[in-house]
């Protein structure tokens, strides 16, 4: 962790670049949110790596990338790995999947319109992203939901809803599976199946998780790495402040085992400073 102050990014990439001088001869993943953060902490890693003399982010051993960046050039090293299906040949598939869904029996309880594919679609990653199933979806809601289906027309539409979702889910990964294609969760099985060694033996996660940031990593993004045959170290960095918003905890839930270093003490306080023109007064 290092000290919220308000020198705390110049703090944090001092200790990425730390990280990444310790394993210098690792070749190391840096993942940050945007990739404006990664333009601009790959500038600055390459300041202080020239300061030290050692060699900035550009050289082979270090790349700065976001999460979609990060499963990208997975993919592209990836011997085992099929191409990759586009957005929009996901939404095809799903709109597909969801009117197979409603005219074999489970008609969806509202209109299905391009719009609702799309959040249909963003549900459906956000399932798989919490290292969750079709099948648990099905099994949690009609557990929770069943028992008021003959009394409560709310818990009945939504029942009724599950089990659309349930049917078009399930449809929409057969097509997947038989497009011969990877969307992000298949890409994910099959590189801890079929790939020997990981690209990046050292990961290095300076983006909290998405309760703490609408950008950071969900549930499958700490535990795909820590499976991943090939990687043999992963360093999470994060400020005091985002650990004690919750983070701390779910880190150790995902991460178990989890080794702790803190960076004491903050640097100064930034100082206005102001010119001094010929005749007059420096600025207060």
């Amino acid at each position: 962790t290092v000290p919220d102050a308000a020198d705390a990014a110049a703090e944090m990439h001092r200790t990425l670049a730390e990280c990444i001088r310790t394993h210098a001869s690792a070749p190391a993943a840096i993942i940050v949110p945007t990739a404006g953060a990664a333009e601009a902490l790959g500038r600055t890693l390459a300041i202080i790596a020239g300061r030290h003399g050692g060699s900035g982010p550009a050289a082979p051993a270090c790349e700065v990338l976001t999460r979609d960046q990060f499963y990208l050039r997975l993919h592209a090293r990836s011997h085992a790995a099929a191409p990759m299906l586009t957005a929009f040949e996901r939404e095809v598939l799903l709109t597909r999947a969801a009117s197979a869904a409603s005219d074999s029996g489970t008609p969806a309880p509202f209109r299905l319109r391009p719009g609702l594919i799309f959040e249909m679609l963003a549900f459906y990653d956000g399932l798989r992203r919490r290292d969750r199933t079709v099948a648990d979806l099905d099994r949690l809601m009609t557990d929770s939901l069943q028992p008021s289906v003959e009394i409560d027309r709310g818990a009945e539409r939504l029942f009724r809803q599950t089990q659309f979702l349930t049917a078009a889910f399930t449809r929409f990964e057969d097509l997947v599976g038989s497009s011969g294609r990877l969307d992000e969760h298949e890409l994910r099985r099959v590189l801890l199946l079929h790939d020997g060694s990981a690209s990046y033996p050292r990961v290095v996660i300076s983006v909290a998780d998405q309760p703490a940031d609408p950008r950071g990593l969900w549930t499958a993004d700490f535990d795909f790495p820590a499976r991943l045959p090939g990687v043999t170290a992963i360093d999470v960095v994060a400020t005091e402040n985002v650990l004690a918003a919750g983070f701390h905890e779910r880190v150790h839930d995902v991460l178990p085992g989890i080794e702790e270093e803190r960076r004491e003490g903050a640097g100064s306080l930034p100082v206005l400073v102001t010119p001094t023109h010929s005749g007059t007064d420096a600025a207060p």
